[in-house]
């Protein structure tokens, strides 16, 4: 399977009060948050304005028992800066994130039936059962997943039209990598069962003048406790998901 997509849009900023998205963990952590807080002591928020630009693909394929597949894309889009509770009525600077998102993923079915879910976006079609009596057991099986991705991007909250920053407005590289394990039975097609294990790395974090994305250790546990200069976060998850 081969993909390819582009999207663009533009939004108003009489009419668009809502933050940019923030990049979250997959429990929730936010290893960047579209917001900051300035020189003088305001909360700044970071929100989409003016054109929003995306292009990308995806790959899949399949070789007996194993699937490997990926995705990249790219973003360019137009930001603007307000201060907390003028975001429809005032707008600082203007600026601009742009940057690559991407993924690697390889899965194997080693116990039991084989792609027990149909691939990404395939429908089977009906199809007459002439099995004999008694082999109509459901499929299950165990799928096991490693997962490599990232995302290398820059958000300049200052860039256009003039703007002025000011001394604390983000001006850097925002870098994530992950990698992933995961296990998942599926009992059958409508029930399954999942556990994983996320490592996530931003290279830098803790100065944001390389990286602005940031893990727990970057984030000081009080006023007066310095951050330390860890990079990683680890997460692990579990899920049982029902689907019909």
């Amino acid at each position: 399977q081969i993909g390819l997509s582009a999207r663009h849009g533009d939004r108003d900023p009489a009419s668009v009060g809502y933050d940019y998205p923030a990049i979250t963990t997959g429990q929730g952590f936010e290893l960047w948050k579209p917001a900051y807080t300035d020189s003088l002591g305001r909360f700044v928020h970071v929100l989409p304005s003016g054109s929003q630009n995306a292009i990308g693909g995806e790959l899949r394929t399949r070789l007996s028992e194993f699937a490997l597949q990926g995705e990249v894309y790219y973003v360019a889009n137009n930001t603007r800066e307000a201060v907390d509770g003028f975001q429809l009525t005032n707008t600082e600077r203007l600026g601009q994130i742009h940057g690559l998102g991407w993924y690697l993923q390889l899965s194997g079915w080693l116990l039991g039936d084989s792609f027990v879910a149909p691939d990404p976006g395939m429908n089977r079609p009906r199809r007459l059962d002439t099995r004999a009596e008694g082999e109509g057991r459901p499929r299950r099986g165990l799928e096991l997943i490693a997962i490599m991705s990232g995302i290398n991007a820059n958000y300049t909250g200052a860039t256009r039209k003039g703007a002025t920053a000011d001394p604390l407005t983000p001006a850097a590289d925002i870098t994530v990598y992950e990698l992933g394990l995961a296990a998942q039975y599926w009992h059958t097609k409508h029930v399954r069962f999942a556990v994983n294990y996320i490592v996530y790395d931003t290279p830098d974090s803790g100065d944001r003048t390389r990286n602005q994305a940031v893990v727990p250790a970057n984030l000081p546990p009080t006023s007066t406790t310095a951050a330390t200069p860890g990079h990683l976060l680890h997460e692990l998850g579990a899920r049982l998901a029902l689907s019909f």
